[in-house]
């Protein structure tokens, strides 16, 4: 059923599905070296998971790192090159979204244009605010994506190997317990194709690989 109202909201758009990409044997550009599922914990800041999933509308295979983070539990930051930063996600340039820091260092990603100078431009949205499929352009293009997500108090990033957008929203959606939360309010592309990455070097956990994007969101530890 879900599947059927994504691509009805594909076709109502002016968008046509592309056929079904032939099915392979495991995800290509994995962000983690090692796709077998499994969660690593990450202290009072939440925990880390590496999942996998396959695609219900145009069948990828899916490898995906995935922070699940409390809310007031850490401090982001924007920064212009990798660093020492215990996690780091890519940012590549967007539209259809803006992604600011409040004053307690959480990300706050609102539709629209940025408005403030300390705010950069990312997007689409695969989830539009309130929940529903957002059938952005390029909805049935298969590559790397960096994706940020809000479920109740908890936000989500995850790195992904090559996935439809529809696919990925399709998953957040129909199995959010995969990713250790409830069905999201929204969810945002930050960075796509080449260089889509996370990584995590906090307590004894070191995942991903250090995005090599011009400009980066750096995360710790809330103190």
């Amino acid at each position: 059923m879900r599947a059927a109202t994504l691509l009805l909201a594909l076709t109502l758009t002016g968008q046509t599905p592309a056929p079904a990409p032939a099915a392979s044997a495991a995800p290509s550009a994995a962000p983690v070296a090692d796709c077998t599922p499994r969660t690593e914990p990450l202290g009072a800041i939440g925990r880390a998971s590496v999942v996998t999933f396959t695609g219900a509308v145009y069948g990828d295979h899916v490898c995906a790192l995935v922070l699940n983070l409390a809310d007031d539990g850490y401090r982001a930051s924007f920064a212009a090159a990798s660093g020492t930063a215990p996690i780091e996600v890519a940012l590549t340039p967007g539209a259809g979204g803006s992604l600011g820091i409040d004053a307690g260092g959480a990300l706050r990603a609102v539709p629209g244009a940025p408005s403030a100078s300390d705010a950069v431009g990312v997007g689409p949205f695969i989830i539009a605010p309130g929940g529903t499929f957002a059938a952005p352009a390029g909805a049935n293009d298969e590559q790397p994506l960096v994706v940020l997500a809000y479920a109740g108090q908890r936000i989500v990033l995850l790195a992904t190997s090559a996935v439809t957008p529809v696919d990925l929203a399709d998953a957040l959606q129909r199995q959010p317990d995969l990713f250790g939360i409830v069905a999201p309010e929204r969810a945002i592309v930050l960075a796509h194709g080449p260089g889509s990455t996370i990584s995590v070097r906090l307590h004894a956990t070191i995942l991903g690989t250090p995005p090599p994007t011009a400009q980066l969101i750096a995360i710790a530890p809330r103190p």
